[in-house]
């Protein structure tokens, strides 16, 4: 049911794209996130000093962006413009357009760059802006947004740019909520309130048994971003056990996310295991962690593991899993 939900709203949403705005909205791929998937500098700049340190310091990542772009200009000459402070603060409005845009891939870490794009988020970019001219004579604007250090070139237009829009309040971006679906393996040793007529499979006081097994499930789930770092968590989950496919369980949880380094995550939370069994459900804590795979058409493959305990003899009631989380980011 939740997989038929997203792909209507997925349609809907490509739907509105394709019949509404201008042709630039038709050509050019709207984004409605920066500094959290692909930046090429993990928690941005702040000021112009920290934009000329990062341009010296990592002046392989600015001759890689340029160069897969095929700009027909002097690399060397730009980066010395930023470093000589020729450059302006400015801020990009929503609707904003890049003929290319700098990311780093997370499989190889490389700087590299993608095309076509259009800025869709819920408020207006801080961003440093230099003017470049190439080796033809004509004037390119570069910008820099300061939340991502992903260097961009804007969309070349004919006519005389518009006035500049009213002074706006600067508001961080608000990042979007990014479902996802994990299918996963497993392991569940469980303690369950029953009385199997076998007495050699009871267990305790002996209305009890004790289950070990292979599972297999999938989980569907949102992550709403707080900040370049930091993203709460809410699933829903279902798990088919392979002893025995009565002890098949469903379970919810929420938790929060933290981004490790530049393609790693921890989190944890607490929940609630075998939703569809009255008789035994109980409240659980668990702890995940994973890196990202590989990138898909829609977002990140991130591989997870996790680890769980309930609430009553968490010794005795734990749940192991492991599988591949794909995040739909765009």
């Amino acid at each position: 049911m939740k997989n038929t939900s997203l792909r209507k709203f997925i349609a809907a949403m490509s739907l509105l794209i394709a019949t509404s705005g201008t042709a630039v909205a038709q050509d050019y791929k709207t984004i409605r996130t920066m500094g959290i998937s692909n930046p090429v500098c993990d928690g941005g700049i702040d000021n112009p000093a920290e934009l000329q340190k990062y341009v010296t310091e990592n002046r392989d990542d600015f001759v890689n962006m340029v160069s897969t772009s095929g700009w027909p200009g002097d690399v060397d000459a730009l980066i010395t413009q930023i470093q000589n402070g020729e450059f302006s603060e400015v801020m990009l409005p929503i609707g904003t357009t890049f003929e290319w845009m700098g990311v780093r891939r997370r499989t190889t870490g490389d700087a590299d760059t993608v095309t076509k794009l259009r800025w869709g988020g819920d408020a207006p970019v801080d961003a440093y802006s230099i003017a470049a001219v190439d080796n033809a004579g004509n004037t390119h604007t570069f910008v820099i947004p300061k939340v991502c250090c992903n260097l961009a070139v804007l969309t070349q237009v004919a006519e005389a740019p518009a006035p500049a829009p009213e002074p706006v309040p600067v508001v961080a971006a608000a990042p979007s909520v990014i479902p996802f679906i994990a299918p996963f393996i497993g392991y569940e040793d469980r303690v369950r309130d029953e009385c199997p007529e076998d007495e050699s499979e009871r267990y305790g006081d002996g209305h009890q048994t004790q289950n070990d097994g292979a599972i297999a499930g999938a989980i569907l789930g949102l992550l709403k971003p707080l900040n370049d770092k930091t993203s709460l968590l809410a699933q829903l989950g279902g798990a088919y056990n392979f002893d025995d496919s009565t002890h098949s369980t469903a379970f919810a949880d929420i938790g929060v996310n933290h981004k490790l380094g530049s393609n790693g995550f921890i989190g944890g939370g607490v929940g609630v295991w075998d939703i569809n069994d009255s008789d035994n459900t109980d409240g659980s804590f668990f702890i995940q962690g994973g890196l990202d795979a590989f990138e898909t058409s829609k977002g990140t493959a991130q591989w997870f593991a996790e680890a769980r305990a309930l609430f009553d003899e968490p010794g005795d009631n734990t749940i192991f899993m492991t599988g591949l989380r794909f995040l739909f980011e765009q």
